[in-house]
């Protein structure tokens, strides 16, 4: 406490203004949703994400003081304390929200992949058991992972909730040889404490019935990895993110291109290597080149089906983060082309602008940054804007702040 006090004055209003920004924006999820219009809510988080991307250029990067084990014993405590809120919390929820392909169908379907793969039978055939027949379309790197609980004959869903641990606890760790200070630390804690609270009690689905939490996980270590600036860290993160969801591509692509033109061509090789041979490995044991064509076509499906069923599709919509209810619903095909574009132009954008102005910024935050507004571009603008989705983009204002509280 001692520590807390003397070191107050270390952290500047910016990076609490940042701060605030990402509380903001994790309640927005949740509590929010209870004051606000759908159409209010959903305006705010598209504009608290691009204020936490812009504002980060604001925040002066300090010197943090070096305080060695005080820093890791308020870390281990913070570990501890969501160790045993997610053993007395998250329990109970499974039986709470038993899993059934009626009321939510990824776990299932994942189940259902997963059993197959040990049986040593084709992963991506029709399921006939779900909805009178279903296409598997989860990339390798979404229900591999699952394997681990499947052999254990534990619940599925404690994958996804290690994935979050690691997701949350890795953002307390400092990647560059530097250590929090004590109030940083705290704000820090307070921020991840508030984002379980909101997956624990106030939007329970999330852990409950989705299969989010890994993708957040990969997310998470590919920050991590931009932090740490290790080019094969980089690469291999990059290629679990695309296989989870290759909605990373377009990023991913400008990132490489802007390493190889502004940084260093070499370390641009290396992660052009690492994430091909990731994905490669995944692609070949998780017997997903077969499935390729369904893989490609998956976008466009989406959009099939919501504008074939516009009274299942209609709520979805409007009670999400989304910007999609600000569209005509038969117009939400230009929304979906929209979204295309600009998954390319907004990291062609964020390259330009580096290039001409900010090129003074530590790129590991120019790749954050751009990441951010990468996939707050992308998940604002689905045309099936599940609201669990958008906590991947959530995870990298979470990213954003911790590199921020603890880079010189």
């Amino acid at each position: 406490m001692y520590l807390c006090i003397q070191n107050i004055h270390c952290i500047n209003k910016s990076s609490y203004i940042l701060a605030i920004l990402v509380a903001f924006e994790i309640s927005c999820h949740s509590i929010l949703q209870n004051y606000l219009s759908p159409g209010m809510y959903s305006a705010i988080y598209f504009l608290l994400g691009i204020s936490i991307a812009l504002f980060s250029l604001k925040t002066k990067l300090t010197t943090p003081i070096k305080e060695g084990y005080i820093s890791r014993i308020w870390i281990f405590g913070l570990a501890l304390l969501l160790g045993l809120i997610v053993q007395d919390v998250v329990k109970p929820l499974f039986e709470i929200w038993p899993l059934d392909y009626k009321s939510a169908d990824m776990l299932p379907v994942i189940d259902i992949m997963v059993d197959r793969y040990c049986a040593g039978t084709p992963v991506y055939s029709i399921i006939p058991e779900i909805w009178d027949g279903m296409q598997p379309i989860y990339l390798p790197g979404l229900w591999l992972p699952y394997l681990l609980t499947s052999i254990m004959e534990i619940d599925m869903r404690w994958t996804g909730i290690t994935f979050l641990l690691i997701a949350t606890l890795s953002m307390l760790f400092p990647w560059q040889k530097n250590t929090w200070k004590a109030n940083s630390l705290i704000v820090m804690m307070v921020i991840l404490l508030a984002l379980w609270m909101d997956w624990m009690y106030l939007d329970q689905i999330m852990i409950a019935l989705t299969e989010e939490g890994v993708v957040i996980g990969y997310y998470a270590l590919l920050c991590i990895a931009l932090m740490s600036k290790r080019p094969l860290l980089i690469g291999i993160t990059i290629g679990l993110c695309m296989m989870s969801r290759y909605m990373l591509a377009p990023w991913a692509l400008m990132f490489v291109i802007a390493i190889w033109l502004l940084e260093n061509k070499s370390q641009a090789y290396k992660i052009i290597l690492s994430s091909g041979a990731t994905i490669i490995i995944f692609m070949t044991f998780g017997q997903g080149w077969a499935a390729l064509p369904v893989f490609l076509k998956v976008p466009d499906n989406y959009l099939s089906a919501v504008l074939a069923d516009k009274a299942k599709y209609f709520s979805v919509i409007d009670s999400s983060l989304g910007m999609a209810k600000h569209w005509e619903f038969e117009s939400l095909g230009g929304l979906h082309s929209l979204m295309k574009i600009l998954s390319f132009l907004v990291p062609i954008c964020c390259i330009l602008i580096y290039k001409k102005w900010l090129q003074d910024i530590p790129f590991a935050l120019f790749g954050l940054i751009s990441l951010k507004l990468s996939l707050v571009f992308f998940f604002n603008f689905l045309v099936m804007p599940y609201s669990y989705l958008f906590y991947t983009s959530t995870i990298v204002s979470v990213s954003i702040l911790s590199f921020v509280l603890t880079r010189k």
